[in-house]
């Protein structure tokens, strides 16, 4: 049986002052499955992640969510239709502690009112959330004390709390050390196996590109080059003409051309 189609991307593109961002980009991503986007600074992949939620319209192309063209629809329609959302830079309220931004937002989740001053109440489902990115001990903690890769994870917690069945990523990886961005990538597939979302990600490591992504995505200068399975990235010869491999042979050290 054919798996469900999450995410259609067609012909997307996008121009800025006459410079061609991203032009004619089509892919699609199942349920389920982890889709890494990669390629060197300017590729269009933050062009691509903002067209896809929404954050902007492109000049042309469709984008469809779950069968339903969604390209006019605003941020908030897509969370509502299933689309989750997180970004290199964790956006968390530093006065509020870990265990109220989760009841916060576990409460817009619900469509619920909530009061903005004083302590807000932290249910046993906003600790639950905690529990399952890894912060069960940071409920009383103020987010702007948190170490950077647990603010990640916080910002993980606040976009599975509207129960997403696709999540986008735009670098979770950034500015972790290596140990834990393995923590992370191990998260993220616990996460995929319990709820089977379907994971869309951008990142610059590639150990975790090609250790979490089942097919990867190559943008160069706007334009799609290459799609395929980890293996057949690593081997394909325009990949290597961007991303100059220390193992010219396919190793998992490609690094973007200086």
């Amino acid at each position: 049986m054919t798996a469900e189609v999450v995410l259609a991307a067609e012909a997307l593109s996008k121009r800025f002052n006459g410079l061609e961002a991203l032009a004619e980009v089509s892919f699609t991503l199942y349920a389920g499955e982890t889709l890494a986007l990669i390629g060197p600074n300017g590729a269009g992949k933050t062009t691509c992640f903002k067209l896809l939620s929404g954050e902007m319209a492109p000049d042309s192309g469709k984008v469809h969510l779950f069968g339903r063209d969604v390209t006019r629809k605003s941020m908030a329609e897509r969370v509502r239709a299933g689309m989750g959302r997180s970004f290199q830079v964790p956006g968390v309220f530093a006065s509020m502690t870990a265990g109220e931004a989760a009841a916060l937002a576990l409460a817009a989740a619900g469509g619920k009112s909530f009061r903005m001053w004083g302590r807000l109440e932290v249910p046993e489902a906003a600790l639950a959330l905690l529990e399952r990115v890894g912060l069960g001990g940071a409920a009383e903690t103020p987010c702007g004390r948190l170490a950077h890769g647990d603010r990640k994870r916080l910002d993980l917690a606040l976009a599975l709390a509207q129960g997403p069945r696709l999540l986008l990523m735009d670098e979770p990886g950034a500015g972790m050390a290596p140990g834990e961005r393995r923590a992370l990538a191990a998260l993220l597939r616990a996460e995929r196996a319990r709820s089977g979302i379907a994971l869309l990600f951008t990142e610059h490591d590639m150990e975790a590109v090609f250790g979490l992504a089942d097919r990867i995505l190559v943008l160069d200068r706007g334009r799609l080059i290459a799609e395929g399975s980890p293996a057949a990235i690593r081997a394909d010869p325009r990949v290597r003409a961007v991303y100059l491999g220390e193992e010219a042979g396919g190793g998992v050290g490609l690094q973007p051309k200086p």
